[in-house]
């Protein structure tokens, strides 16, 4: 049903699986997604705070949700100070060597005011998208860094 765009449909049977296992993180993190696509912004954020609480060790789990809250159109759902904590984390756990869990810290940093830092952080994961050939990631990097540098975040509900 998301591949398909049938977004009510697909939330339904999330909900039920939900009902059935209310800690399998794959579901959760599922309806998060198609919970954003319908721009249900703050029920999309519980579904990515309840995947963190059901796995509190996934990078994974703590960058979707720093991008929620760096990113959402919605003033209301989004923490930058949480965004950055949780994406510091997953940087620091991999070392500051995977450009996604950077591209959302630089993300974070614009969200909270740190323009400086999000956009030292961008151009690393820049020239590390173009020295790999990742053209697509690339472009969408470049997209936020010249938002960075304007002084302006980003505001999008999943790229990621």
């Amino acid at each position: 049903h998301m591949r398909r765009d049938e977004l009510d449909k697909a939330c339904e049977y999330y909900a039920r699986a939900i009902e059935v296992k209310p800690y399998d993180s794959d579901s959760r993190s599922a309806m998060g997604a198609a919970l954003a696509r319908t721009g249900q912004w703050q029920a999309s954020v519980e579904q990515h705070r309840w995947r963190l609480r059901i796995e509190p060790a996934s990078l994974g789990a703590a960058v979707a949700l720093a991008w929620m809250l760096s990113t959402v159109p919605d003033d209301t759902v989004r923490d930058g100070e949480q965004a950055v904590q949780l994406a510091q984390y997953a940087c620091r756990q991999t070392n500051f060597r995977n450009g996604g869990y950077m591209d959302v810290l630089a993300a974070a940093y614009a969200e909270v005011g740190q323009f400086d830092q999000a956009t030292a952080m961008a151009q690393r994961v820049l020239v590390s998208a173009t020295n790999n050939r990742m053209t697509a990631v690339a472009e969408r990097v470049e997209r936020r860094l010249n938002s960075y540098r304007r002084s302006q975040p980003w505001r999008e509900a999943l790229e990621q």
